[in-house]
């Protein structure tokens, strides 16, 4: 099924002809075609496996000959071969012993793209007078009717007196006439030419005035001047034919008439004299000579490569001869998986140029491509903008020239020395209650202290860190992020504990995933396989969408075999080759966003897209066993639905292939029969009772009409004898 599947996508156009040529040297029929796609594409350089039948009386007649060969397309999609010849994978029956005056005869074409033998039927055309040429080899005398001209080899008479008149032979002489009909010298001597009768005397007068008709010696001298100055036939070669007159009327037309030439004398008056060469000399003294030429621009190296740029009619460069400028393009993209997926150089709208920008959404970074191939994260240089070292002074931007005035803690502060500034009341009475140095030999040291914190304190402790913040807090890395946390993000006031903050910090955003949208289809009547001839009469399509993390369906169209349907209904007749139907369904990006694993929104990734489902109707032939009280013959169609002869039949829903292990039934006294399609290899062993019995049956090609009405060539063994029991376990292979 899978293989059937693939073959569909290869539907193939064959145009062919075949003729005979050279019979005496040749037996086979030359065929030729050019193999094509349902699209017209060419199937160009590829091995193709043809199977070609010869058919006799119809389009479904009996199969007298069966061969299949391998051939090789060339860059036109076109093969040869020779049917009959030798160069062969298999055949069935003999090509010499096809009887070709038994017309009309059929050529039946299947063909498989991939070289194999999953054969696709291309149809089956009739064969015209050219390849009767063969019968025409070995014409039979009793099929000759009516006359046969002479011209053909025949008398062109149906009695001797048609066949004198025909040969002409009752204008000829008979022996007897010729002592009359013929006239000797003497007699012709004896002719009086005057009075129109023969004489005992010579009628030497009438000869006389004859024979000085003539010309005399002193003549040829004339004649022999005149035929001096005719043509020897040699001469005539350089003549002009009949056929040459056309060209040389037309070239006669160019000439000049006489009229013409007065201008032409003008012109030829307008010409230098020889005393005007004076000044020509002293002009041609100021042209460049050769050599000169060597460091002067040509005029070719103007707008072209390794040239110099040439200037419009504004005095400007063209355009078209300036480069490109480096910065082609600007991308925002969500990941860099996004951005390595830019391709270069490969024709499609991916590509991407040295000098594209890409800004990336995830890490808050830009990026430009330094060099090719954009798949390299290597050949991508970040673009970094640093901070200034001190971005305001107390609220001023810019030069700022800072006064004491502008700070307001420093309006009462003088200059004067620390040294000699007073202290205040406030501070003294402060430093009067700290310790002096020497009051500390008595304190604690840092190792005394492990005993002071009780269980009671760390409760106090505990609250610090369980306390939220108070208010929004604007995360500042300088760049980058750390954690969940990327530079510029806000930590919402009391929505997080000091706890809470930490564990973001050492945590990693893993990026939610986004499910494209989907489609299926389904057919009534049920796609499947069905008994070849099946006709599902009206099948209705019906598609459901799934739009997932996508946007929304924006059209549904539904195909047979590549080809849109203006609905979603056909009627593909009767089932004899595989008919695929599919629907392909057009959907805008996706909008809604999903929070990665720290909560924080994430984009959507699903772009505008399309996305696609199919189906198909197959089909397979039965085989048919039982018994038959008379042998079949090759003149009659044997319906299986009347089970007449086939009684006994028994069938099963195989696909036809030629093996089988059975028993066969019989009613009273009958033969025993297997049948399978033809199009199958012949059998290469009957076992029966433990023995081989391939040779106590015999082959017969007859035509069969299965139950959906579809007639096809079967292949059938008979057994030479009739049995009266049941034949148990027989293997046919």
């Amino acid at each position: 099924m899978k293989k059937l599947l693939f073959l569909i996508k290869y539907t193939i156009v064959l145009l062919f002809i075949f003729f005979f040529s050279n019979l005496s040297a040749q037996t086979g029929l030359n065929f030729q075609g050019v193999a094509r796609t349902t699209n017209n594409v060419i199937i160009a350089s590829q091995d193709i496996t043809l199977r070609l039948s010869i058919l006799q009386g119809a389009t479904n007649g009996i199969t007298e000959y069966v061969e299949v060969r391998k051939v090789k397309t060339n860059a036109q999609g076109l093969f040869t071969a020779v049917i009959g010849d030798a160069e062969v994978i298999s055949t069935v029956g003999k090509f010499s012993d096809i009887d070709w005056k038994l017309s009309p005869k059929f050529l039946k074409i299947e063909l498989d793209p991939t070289a194999g033998n999953n054969f696709i039927t291309m149809g089956t055309t009739q064969f015209q007078y050219v390849a009767y040429a063969k019968f025409a080899n070995s014409v039979l005398a009793e099929n000759i009717s009516g006359i046969v001209p002479v011209a053909r080899g025949g008398t062109g008479a149906n009695s001797l007196t048609g066949l004198k008149s025909a040969l002409a032979l009752d204008q000829k002489l008979n022996i007897a006439d010729s002592a009359n009909g013929y006239i000797t010298p003497t007699r012709l001597a004896s002719y009086n030419f005057t009075k129109g009768t023969e004489s005992s005397t010579l009628d030497t007068i009438s000869i006389i005035n004859r024979i000085n008709t003539k010309a005399s010696i002193a003549d040829l001298t004339d004649l022999s001047n005149n035929i001096v100055s005719k043509l020897n036939v040699s001469d005539s070669a350089l003549f002009l034919r009949k056929v040459d007159t056309l060209s040389l009327s037309n070239r006669i037309n160019l000439k000049l008439n006489k009229l013409d030439t007065s201008s032409l004398s003008n012109r030829i008056i307008l010409k230098l004299n020889s005393a005007d060469t004076l000044s020509l000399s002293n002009r041609i003294d100021f042209k460049l000579k050769i050599s000169d030429t060597a460091s002067l621009l040509k005029k070719s190296q103007v707008g072209a490569i390794n040239g110099v740029p040439s200037l419009d009619a504004l005095g400007k460069i063209p355009s078209i001869q300036i480069p490109a400028i480096s910065f082609s393009s600007v991308d925002v993209v969500n990941s860099m998986a996004e951005m390595l997926s830019f391709t270069s150089e490969t024709g499609f709208t991916t590509d991407r140029l040295v000098g594209s920008i890409v800004v990336r959404l995830d890490s808050s970074k830009n990026f430009v491509l330094a060099n090719l191939p954009a798949s390299n994260r290597a050949n991508w240089v970040e673009l970094v903008n640093p901070d200034a070292p001190v971005k305001t002074v107390n609220g001023l931007y810019g030069y700022v020239d800072l006064r004491k005035a502008n700070i307001p803690d420093l309006t009462l502060v003088d200059n004067t020395s620390d040294e000699s500034k007073p202290l205040s009341f406030a501070s003294r009475t402060a430093l009067d209650l700290k310790l002096n140095i020497t009051d500390t030999g008595s304190l604690f040291k840092k190792s005394d202290t492990s005993f002071l914190l009780q269980k009671v304190d760390t409760a106090a402790i505990l609250a610090m860190y369980a306390k939220k913040f108070t208010k929004d807090v604007v995360v500042n890395f300088g760049g980058g992020s750390l954690g969940k946390y990327t530079n510029g993000s806000t930590i919402p006031a009391k929505g997080k504990t000091l706890d809470d903050f930490l564990v973001d910090l050492v945590s990693k955003s893993v990026a939610p995933g986004f499910t494209a949208p989907s489609v299926s289809i389904v057919a009534s009547p049920a796609a499947g396989s069905y008994e070849i001839g099946y006709d599902p009469g009206v099948v209705t399509l019906n598609s459901t969408f799934n739009k997932n993390d996508g946007g929304n369906a924006a059209s549904t169209t539904f195909y047979k075999g590549g080809t849109a349907l203006g609905a979603n209904t056909n009627s593909p007749g009767p089932i004899t080759s595989t008919v695929s139907y599919s629907v392909t369904v057009n959907y805008a990006a996706g909008t809604a966003t999903k929070n990665d694993n720290l909560g924080t929104p994430y984009p959507n990734t699903i772009t505008a897209g399309s996305t696609s489902a199919g189906l198909s109707f197959s089909f397979f032939s039965k085989r048919y066993w039982g018994g038959i009280s008379v042998p079949f013959n090759t003149t009659t169609i044997y319906e299986i639905v009347n089970f007449n002869p086939l009684t006994t039949s028994t069938s099963d829903g195989s696909g036809g292939s030629k093996s089988k292990t059975t028993d066969i039934n019989i009613t009273g006294t009958q033969y025993a029969y297997y049948a399978y399609p033809a199009s199958n290899p012949d059998l290469t062993s009957i076992i029966y009772n433990n023995f081989e019995s391939i040779n106590t049956f015999t082959k017969t090609i007859v035509q069969i009409k299965n139950a959906q009405g579809y007639t096809q060539n079967y292949k059938v063994y008979i057994s030479n004898d009739s049995f009266s029991s049941t034949l148990n376990s027989v293997t046919f292979n």
